[in-house]
């Protein structure tokens, strides 16, 4: 679902996360203009459920940006898979793991970022392990009820504009939130 790059744009930044593409491009009235797109590596998120059907979600602090919240999750890291990505980030910054995931839903966040966001959901998430967080994270994980779930995510400080959409629609349709609950099991 992503946004490709035409074949003719010119990479013209490389940063250590980002890079930034041009080309010319036909406009409707024959004129030319230049356009541009940030790349950047995939993302994951994790909609994780425990087998007392609570969900993990984290309380973040970074050094430039300060108490929010958001799933567990991260960007994709070198030949890593987005399943990959995902178990890896559960286990680092919740110390919970899963042997049952399902790739949920996939969404590119803007027409001109080259990326996907990958959303799993991994049910009987269990803590197996110690917390390994980076050393820019804060991060506490909080298990909740599918009821507080849904209030958090609608929350001004949950990170996630894109999911949060997603559940206010759900909010709005009473089949799709049921449909929902019950891909996490619930």
């Amino acid at each position: 679902m992503k946004n490709p790059l035409p074949p003719h744009a010119k990479k013209v930044f490389q940063g250590h996360r980002f890079s930034i593409w041009q080309w010319e491009q036909q406009l409707f009235d024959g004129s030319t203009a230049l356009f541009e797109k940030i790349g950047r590596p995939d993302s994951t998120d994790v909609i994780a459920v425990t087998p007392e059907k609570k969900i993990l979600v984290d309380y973040e602090d970074q050094p430039n940006n300060h108490g929010f919240i958001t799933l567990p999750g991260g960007g994709v890291d070198g030949d890593e898979t987005p399943l990959e990505n995902a178990q890896r980030e559960l286990a680092e910054e919740t110390g919970y793991t899963s042997d049952t995931w399902e790739h949920f839903w996939q969404v590119s966040p803007h027409a001109s970022v080259e990326c996907v966001t990958h959303y799993f959901i991994a049910k009987n998430c269990i803590k197996t392990t110690d917390v390994h967080l980076d050393p820019g994270e804060r991060i506490r994980t909080a298990a909740v009820s599918f009821d507080e779930f849904v209030e958090i995510v609608c929350s001004s400080t949950f990170r996630d504009q894109l999911f949060a959409t997603f559940i206010l629609r759900c909010r709005l349709d009473p089949q799709k939130m049921a449909e929902f609950k019950r891909r996490l099991g619930l």
